[in-house]
């Protein structure tokens, strides 16, 4: 839920969503058409109106926003988004091409700077590996202490280099 939190309180300087999966930074229309994966019609109820499952499944192309729209909504703040490929449920492949959507928000600012991500697998759900350290230290130093001289230009999803992202962004250029 930290990039609902983000995205609606303006307090907050720096998101850091980790492993958000369905519900989170993945876009619905990408999740449904991968695998066994976190989908709107195969997500908890809990965390949404019951009016949004009216998109589940072959409606979900309906849907008047997706959550790249919702990542986008933090800025002009800063995002970083961590995800693992270890779990199929994740849908990371989403992840990354809602990632690159939203992204686009910030390069359209010339602040592409304020929003990275990083996909790595090899650890643990949700235990921030040591290979991801140096971004999350970046983000941190940088949009909470105030470092300028960090670099944060992180777009990191080897495995996913070869995914037609753009075909999910017609409006992109």
């Amino acid at each position: 839920m930290a990039l609902y939190a983000g995205a609606f309180d303006e307090r907050i300087a720096l998101t850091i969503a980790q492993e958000p999966g369905g519900g989170g930074v993945n876009a619905w229309r990408v999740s449904e058409t991968l695998g066994n994966v976190e989908t709107l019609g195969r997500t908890s109820h809990a965390w949404f109106l019951e009016s949004m499952f009216l998109f589940s499944e072959k409606n979900v192309n309906r849907l008047p926003v997706d959550h790249h729209e919702l990542a986008a909504l933090i800025m002009p703040r800063a995002l970083l988004v961590l995800g693992n490929t270890d779990y199929e449920w994740l849908a990371e492949e989403s992840n990354y091409v809602s990632c690159r959507a939203a992204r686009k928000v910030w390069e359209a600012f010339g602040i592409e700077d304020r929003m990275g991500f990083s996909i790595q697998g090899g650890h643990p759900h949700c235990q921030l590996p040591l290979s991801q350290y140096p971004e999350v230290e970046a983000f941190i130093d940088k949009f909470l202490l105030g470092k300028q001289d960090v670099n944060t230009i992180v777009t990191k999803a080897e495995m996913f280099k070869d995914v037609d992202y753009k075909k999910w962004m017609p409006w992109a250029k």
